[in-house]
């Protein structure tokens, strides 16, 4: 909800797609909240009115996959290795940087690998970024 209203203020476009029936995902459900909230949150930051955001999910065998594809404005090759380490920004002019201290990704790394998980970031200036969350999915 709190999302979906950012996104709508913005005038960005929210969209999920759910693929199959998915089964219950095994992981502490405060943890994977915060991801979602910080990489839905910086995607609404970094995509411009007009823009569209894509949440979806899907089972793979033992995994489930998180995506967030965005229509934002992307980000360097040379900046995405370092993108998760804290007080990292994707932007470095401060005329045209957004608010934020660059923990969000930290942090969301962090959850990840607590979870046993993995983070991809795909992205290219002026054509978005794409984020990709796997999780084992297996009863401790």
């Amino acid at each position: 909800e709190i999302v979906a209203n950012n996104a709508d203020t913005k005038g960005v476009e929210l969209t999920k797609k759910i693929f199959d029936e998915l089964p219950p995902l095994y992981a502490d459900r405060r943890s994977v909240r915060q991801i979602l909230l910080n990489l839905l949150g910086n995607a609404i930051k970094f995509t411009p009115a007009g823009g569209n955001i894509t949440l979806s999910a899907k089972s793979s065998g033992r995994n489930i996959s998180l995506r967030i594809t965005d229509t934002g404005i992307g980000i360097s090759n040379e900046k995405l290795p370092g993108l998760t380490k804290p007080f990292t920004r994707a932007e470095r002019d401060p005329h045209k940087a957004v608010e934020g201290w660059g923990l969000g990704l930290a942090i969301t790394k962090s959850l990840i690998d607590l979870h046993m998980g993995s983070i991809d970031i795909e992205s290219a200036i002026g054509k978005g970024t794409t984020v990709t969350i796997t999780l084992p999915n297996v009863e401790s």
